[in-house]
């Protein structure tokens, strides 16, 4: 067989052509899904959304449940002039797990932004304020100390029971009007409070077995022939107050402020020992008179 343009023969490859054309444009059968089979395919992702979610809070809630059995367990205990803090950083943390909980629902439920927005803002203001109330409550800062007014005091009270405390005005003497003065500032303290009464002929400090006696030996004090300088009575104090764990300590010094009542060289050692002393607080409650005058008989005739 012969042909006369062989090359046209190649020709007959376009047949396949109408055969790709016919594959190509054929019609493919439209998917759909059965209703009631699509409600269930939704159905079914919200269901492993949520199982899923309630596997992370099963978790959470055994985490937890762990957690405060071993802090159960290690039986902590806080000072009183600090429990107050301690309760508001609880609150403060189951707040700021509630909102951490509520934030990953929003997540996993697809809720809308702007609630997703709040909740994390108000997230980031109960962790801000919780690690404010964490260091200050940590770092002992007054300035965070909540109920403290309540909490127990270890406070000693000095007198001055020199005989210039038996100087009369008014018909009273300063050594009275210092006792009162005193006695009223052990009535404020509360009731757990450890009280010492030291007065310039104090040799063996010890602190009261409770207010009561505390007014008790407040009313004992009598004036000294031989009193003790206001500064070693207060490093008697200061000594007494650190053997204590209270949290608070105050220290009272009731005295006329007259000069000979302390030892001017020694007040810089004195002031460094206050300084250095923690969580102390010293009064100096002056009960002197302004302007006194003597009387006495200076010649007899």
């Amino acid at each position: 067989m012969a042909f006369v343009n062989l090359s046209l023969l190649f020709g007959t490859m376009l047949v396949a052509v109408p055969v790709v054309l016919h594959l190509v444009m054929r019609q493919k059968p439209k998917q759909l899904a059965f209703p009631a089979l699509q409600f269930v395919r939704k159905r079914r992702e919200s269901n492993r959304r949520t199982l899923r979610l309630r596997h992370w809070l099963l978790l959470l809630l055994r985490c937890l449940l762990i957690g405060l059995a071993a802090l159960a367990l290690a039986r902590p205990s806080v000072s009183s002039s600090l429990f107050g803090n301690w309760v508001v950083i609880g609150a403060l943390a189951i707040v700021l797990l509630l909102v951490g909980v509520l934030l990953s629902v929003g997540l996993l439920t697809k809720q809308g932004v702007l609630a997703l927005v709040g909740l994390g803002c108000v997230g980031l203001i109960v962790l801000a304020v919780l690690i404010v109330m964490v260091v200050g409550t940590l770092g002992r800062n007054d300035r965070v100390r909540i109920g403290d007014r309540e909490a127990p005091v270890a406070a000693v009270v000095v007198l001055d029971s020199s005989p210039r405390m038996e100087f009369r005005h008014e018909n009273r003497t300063r050594l009275r009007e210092g006792q009162q003065i005193a006695d009223w500032i052990v009535r404020q303290l509360p009731a757990d409070s450890k009280v010492s009464v030291l007065d310039s002929r104090s040799m063996t400090p010890v602190f009261a077995v409770d207010l009561a006696a505390a007014q008790k030996t407040l009313q004992r004090v009598r004036t000294t022939g031989a009193p003790r300088s206001l500064n070693r009575l207060l490093d008697t104090a200061l000594g007494l107050v650190r053997q204590t764990s209270l949290q608070r300590k105050e220290i009272y010094v009731v005295t006329d402020l007259s000069a000979k009542a302390w030892d001017l060289d020694d007040a810089q050692r004195l002031r460094r020992s206050i300084e250095q002393a923690q969580d102390l607080v010293v009064y100096l409650i002056d009960v002197g008179v302004e302007s006194p005058r003597n009387t006495g008989i200076t010649s007899v005739r």
